[in-house]
C-alpha cells in the first residue's frame, strides 16, 4: 500500500499496521525509515529479514518524547543534558535499558541481539510525531535501504527498495536534510559512532555550558 503523507488517515493506517506486526516506510527529517513495532518478536524478525541486516547489528527506537524514553532507558546527567538540548532532533543517543521497565515498554529480545543498550531517537518531524502519538508505543526504526546500500532520502528511492516487500510506504517527498542522524554515546566524553549534521563540537559545547 502507498499513501501520501498529507492523507489525513495516513498516521492512523500506519499505526494499525504497526500494531498488527506489519512493516512500514516513511520520511523523517533525516532519511526515510523502515520501521516496525519494537515490542513484537515477529515484527522485529521481519524488519531484519527485509533489510537483510545482520542480527548482531543495532536498530534504534523512536519514541514520542523524553518522558516515554525515561520509562525505558537510563539517563545520567550528561545524557539528560544532551537529550534535552537536541531532542527532538537529528541525534541518536545510545543508552542503557532499564531492566525492570514496565512490560508495556519492553522491546523485543531480538532487537539488537538482546543487547542492554538501545539507540534512542525522537524525530523532529510532523508526520513522525503524529504516528508516534497514534501508535502510542515504541517503534524500531532503521534507515530505509537494504544493508550496504545508500539510505533512501526520497519517496522514489524508498519505492525502488521496498515496493511489494512491505505493508505500507508513506510518500513524504524528499527528506529535509538527506543525511542520517548523528549517533553518539556519552562515555568518557562524547563518543561519535556515526557522524551527522550535529557535530561533536556542538554536543561538547552544550555540556560545557551546562556545567558552567
Amino acid at each position: 500500500m502507498i499513501l501520501k503523507q498529507s492523507d489525513p488517515s495516513a498516521s492512523k493506517i500506519a499505526a494499525k499496521i504497526l500494531k498488527n506486526n506489519g512493516i512500514i516506510c516513511f520520511a523523517t527529517e533525516t532519511v526515510y525509515a523502515l520501521a516496525c513495532n519494537a515490542s513484537s518478536d515477529l515484527a522485529v524478525a521481519k524488519l531484519y529479514q527485509i533489510k537483510q541486516r545482520d542480527l548482531k547489528k543495532p536498530v534504534a527506537i523512536f519514541v514520542k518524547n523524553l518522558a516515554t524514553a525515561k520509562q525505558l532507558l537510563r539517563f545520567n546527567k550528561d545524557e539528560e543534558t544532551i537529550a534535552e538540548k537536541f531532542m527532538p532532533g537529528m541525534i541518536t543517543l545510545i543508552l542503557q535499558k532499564i531492566t525492570n521497565a514496565d512490560q508495556k515498554n519492553n522491546v523485543s529480545s531480538l532487537l539488537n541481539n538482546n543487547d542492554q543498550n538501545l539507540g534512542l531517537r525522537i524525530p523532529d518531524h510532523k508526520f513522525c510525531q503524529e504516528l508516534l502519538n497514534e501508535f502510542d508505543g515504541i517503534i524500531a526504526a532503521t534507515s530505509a535501504n537494504s544493508s550496504g546500500q545508500p539510505a533512501a532520502t526520497d519517496f522514489t528511492k524508498s519505492l525502488q527498495y521496498f515496493k511489494k516487500k512491505i505493508d505500507l510506504i508513506i510518500d513524504g517527498g524528499v527528506c529535509a536534510h538527506k543525511i542520517a542522524s548523528t549517533v553518539l554515546r556519552i562515555e568518557d566524553g562524547v563518543q561519535i559512532i556515526r557522524s551527522g549534521l550535529i557535530t561533536k563540537n556542538q554536543l561538547e559545547e552544550s555540556l560545557r555550558i551546562c556545567k558552567n
